[in-house]
């Protein structure tokens, strides 16, 4: 993603370092030192731009500062600078300088995936979620997987945009997902199969989210759907059941009594498995399913 993450943000260039009187381009000493510049005519003398260079209104610190701790290890330079902002909460701040160091590329190649990440989180503890949203996913993008996916894939469900996500799985093969993020991942894999034409593939990654997974009973209900689709009614239904029990979330213990709160993922599986006894004929059933699906309810 590109352009500002928040604010208007303007990069301060920095002045030429030394200039010979004779192409220094001012006739009067005092109209040099007046821009900045430089004058050997007057006795001036060349200043440091690189450590004095002002980055988007935050002055870089002296040299030898160092951060450690705020993201998992000990930097320097800008970066600590950056980090020191963000440890003291002030995130506007620290996403200005990280974003003007990015932009004016005095970030090493194989630092960009976490400084862009770094970024999204300022902007995530910001609240501005689709920017954030977008620097996780240019921070996956460009390696930082296992730091930067759970970000990508908590928001793409909050915003309820999934598209690019699918696109980024779509480049990552499943395997090489953290062991810890394949309960909530196989979910969108299973997804993005099934809108591939792959049904066999998208049942297996569906399969494939553990029952601990926040995403587990739409999982479910997708594989009903699918299982539906096939012809196969009753490891639908089962799908299906599994849903309307876990709702939108985790497989939840039985309960006696109906649920205080109906959420979606439960009230349209039940709908489903109403349509699908309809489908095998078994109308008896399938009034019994539909009156089972709460009056109170979308």
């Amino acid at each position: 993603a590109t352009g500002t993450p928040g604010a208007q943000l303007t990069t301060r260039e920095s002045m030429s370092a030394a200039t010979p009187a004779s192409t220094c381009g001012y006739a009067c000493p005092a109209l040099a030192m007046s821009a900045g510049l430089p004058c050997p005519r007057a006795g001036g003398t060349p200043k440091p731009t690189s450590e004095e260079e002002e980055i988007l209104g935050v002055k870089p610190p002296e040299e030898g500062f160092e951060e450690t701790g705020t993201w998992g290890g000990p930097v320097s330079g800008n970066m600590a600078q950056a980090a020191s902002l963000y440890r003291d909460g002030k995130f506007e701040q620290a996403s200005d300088m990280l974003f003007g160091l990015l932009e004016a590329n005095k970030v090493p190649a194989k630092d960009v995936p976490e400084t862009q990440k770094r970024l999204a989180d300022c902007l995530y503890n910001m609240g501005l979620l689709q920017s954030a949203l977008y620097y996780y996913q240019d921070a996956v993008q460009a390696g930082a997987v296992a730091s930067a996916l759970p970000r990508v894939i908590e928001l793409s469900d909050k915003l309820r945009d999934d598209r690019r996500l699918l696109t980024i799985l779509d480049g990552i093969q499943a395997g090489n997902i953290p062991a810890d993020l394949r309960r909530d991942a196989g979910y969108f894999y299973g997804q993005l199969y099934f809108r591939k034409d792959d049904p066999e593939t998208a049942k297996k990654a569906l399969r494939s989210v553990s029952k601990d997974s926040k995403f587990y009973g739409r999982a479910q209900y997708t594989l009903g759907v699918i299982l539906s689709l096939e012809g196969g009614n009753d490891a639908a239904l089962a799908a299906f059941k599994e849903a309307v029990a876990s709702g939108d979330g985790a497989a939840k213990a039985p309960k006696k009594g109906k649920a205080e709160k109906v959420d979606l993922i439960s009230q349209e599986a039940q709908v489903a498995i109403g349509r699908t006894l309809y489908a095998n004929e078994k109308y008896s059933q399938a009034v019994d399913a539909f009156r089972g699906v709460d009056r109170n309810g979308q």
